[in-house]
């Protein structure tokens, strides 16, 4: 689930050098939108994540991403609801606490927005994912000589089954059925 490239105007990257930036826990997150059929079936989000981010201007697509997602972190609104999928018959954060991201390469499309392909291992299962950046990361210098700031953003969707995820033990009448696909937005703060 998680992640991030960085870009660089290449007129000014060439004086550039490699700096690995840690994300901000309290800062990142993962939101997610449920869909049944037309309607919003559900929102929440993950928080917590950990991870780190090596850049280097110069050579933006060699960069490389690796983050960590608490699955215990997650929040709908709905503690009931929260408890159940984070529980045996859902997520089973007891055996499966995380979800891990790693980058493998960026590429950039033809309409000029970015692609980041990774990796994400989640309850058990380790499959190829793709998130969409529409705009570039951006550097913010701190005040007073302080750390930078990395910002980033993007979107992605999962299909739940695709990592062994199944809602009909939690509802094994069917009466709650979603569309497969689930929608992410990520949010990225990361600091030298």
């Amino acid at each position: 689930m998680a992640m991030l490239a960085i870009t660089q105007n290449p007129l000014t990257a060439a004086a550039a050098s490699a700096s690995t930036y840690k994300i901000i826990s309290s800062k990142s997150k993962i939101e997610f939108t449920v869909m049944r059929g037309q309607n919003i079936g559900a929102r929440g989000s993950f928080s917590g994540i950990s991870g780190s981010i090596k850049f280097d201007k110069a050579k933006p697509a060699l960069g490389n991403v690796t983050a960590k997602i608490p699955i215990t972190s997650l929040d709908s609104g709905v503690a009931v609801r929260d408890n159940d999928l984070i529980g045996p018959k859902y997520f089973d954060c007891q055996k499966f606490p995380s979800a891990t991201f790693q980058s493998k390469k960026l590429k950039v499309l033809k309409s000029g927005k970015l692609l980041l392909e990774g990796n994400l291992s989640l309850h058990g299962f380790n499959k190829p994912v793709q998130i969409f950046m529409n705009q570039p990361p951006k550097l913010v210098l701190s005040k007073k000589g302080g750390p930078r700031f990395l910002n980033a953003s993007g979107t992605s969707s999962l299909d739940h089954s695709d990592f062994g995820l199944s809602l009909l033990p939690l509802h094994p009448d069917g009466a709650v059925r979603i569309n497969p696909k689930i929608a992410l937005k990520i949010t990225i703060v990361a600091t030298e």
